[in-house]
């Protein structure tokens, strides 16, 4: 299957909260095109919801190293860190989500959390 068919059928499972066949999905999009950012980023979204917050931190930090600048890759493993326990790294991570985008909405999610500990 082409990486974009098995991306596509991943994120409707994903959408539907079939988290595990979406997981699966974005695994065979990766097979057929390993530096797919977006199928990375929604497995580690699909691992994190499944509560496997180990691969889902391996999925955001391959991410993050394909799109480095990215708002919602800061976001999203500043999250899985805070929910692991990782609160240095949670805060890092959040820290720089707001400092990449101080005016996005992933700022303001990242500033909800980092109120927690002022």
């Amino acid at each position: 299957m082409r990486s974009p068919a098995a991306f596509h059928l991943g994120l409707i499972e994903e959408r539907s909260g079939n988290f595990a066949l979406a997981a699966g999905w974005f695994e065979k999009s990766l097979v057929a095109d390993p530096e797919n950012a977006d199928a990375i980023l929604h497995l580690g979204v699909a691992r994190e919801s499944l509560g496997d917050l180990q691969a889902a931190g391996r999925a955001y930090r391959d991410f993050l190293r394909i799109r480095p600048g990215s708002a919602a890759g800061h976001l999203r493993f500043g999250i899985a860190a805070l929910r692991s326990g990782r609160i240095d790294t949670a805060k890092r991570y959040l820290q720089h989500t707001i400092d990449l985008a101080p005016e996005s909405q992933e700022a303001a999610e990242a500033r909800t959390f980092l109120v927690m500990w002022d």
